[in-house]
């Protein structure tokens, strides 16, 4: 292979979930740090996230909290039917970007069912979101439709999730607007808006054709300064091509820690790849 001559100043830091393709040529040039998941402690990070909160929340968010959120990632666990295998601590930084604006012991639970449910498939949703109802001895309205259940931010009430659609159903109409609001729809965009609004990385997963791309920019849309920038990758598309299409959206400032790049008509970027 190609060698390359770094200088004395030159240090990498590599951090992988497994060393089992590393040679024993690699390993036994560099120090190893094994991290467990029992190192970390997901309470240290649920007091830093509370200490974030107003104080007038930060009492009945730690309540619920201690009584409700690890019962509930220990239900999810245990129906080892988890589509992206996961850490606990990534399992309570989910749940916290959805209960972070709960003010009802309900809100609480459909903030859960949210920010844990998605590591489901849609078939195993519905029992989950039961159980959760159950453990924070709540109700959904509808019993039957246990998902469908949101708080209404503008009448501070429940509420159940229905089609909407304001133009007509035809062709042209289609066309005029991007997202139909089916009852999906709007569930998995009120899924994925914490995130985005939080800038937590997150996993879209579903077969071609079923609206991933259309979900994200439909909710970008949406978004107040935010610009959104879509490669549409290929087996050809090199790092090039990412770098060239932010040169075309951004513009290059200088600071001194060296040179930035910052969108050109909006606070952030969305690169959508």
């Amino acid at each position: 292979g190609e060698r390359i001559q770094f200088g004395p100043n030159v240090n990498f830091v590599f951090e992988t979930h497994s060393l089992a393709f590393a040679s024993p040529a690699t390993v036994s040039r560099m120090a190893v740090i094994y991290m467990s998941e029992e190192d970390v402690d997901p309470e240290a990070a649920v007091r830093s996230w509370l200490g974030e909160q107003s104080e007038d929340t930060q009492h009945k968010l730690q309540v619920w909290v201690n009584d409700y959120l690890y019962k509930s990632i220990d239900v999810l666990r245990a129906t080892k039917a988890l589509v992206v295998s996961t850490t606990m601590m990534a399992l309570v930084r989910s749940s916290l970007s959805h209960i972070s604006s709960a003010t009802t012991k309900q809100e609480f639970a459909i903030g859960l069912i949210r920010g844990l449910g998605g590591y489901l498939e849609p078939s195993k949703r519905e029992k989950f979101a039961q159980e959760i109802y159950r453990i924070c001895g709540e109700k959904p309205l509808d019993n039957l439709r246990p998902l469908d259940t949101f708080v209404d931010p503008e009448i501070g009430s429940p509420s159940e999730y229905s089609y909407q659609y304001s133009g007509e159903l035809d062709v042209e109409g289609l066309n005029k607007s991007e997202v139909v609001l089916t009852v999906d729809a709007q569930r998995n965009l009120d899924i994925l808006r914490p995130w985005l609004e939080q800038s937590r990385p997150f996993i879209l997963i579903g077969p071609e054709g079923a609206g991933k791309s259309m979900l994200i920019s439909t909710l970008s849309k949406t978004m107040s300064g935010v610009t959104v920038a879509t490669i549409n990758c290929s087996a050809q598309t090199t790092c090039n091509h990412i770098i060239q299409k932010l040169h075309q959206v951004c513009t290059q400032f200088s600071t001194n820690q060296g040179r930035v790049l910052k969108p050109k008509d909006s606070e952030r970027l969305v690169l959508f790849l």
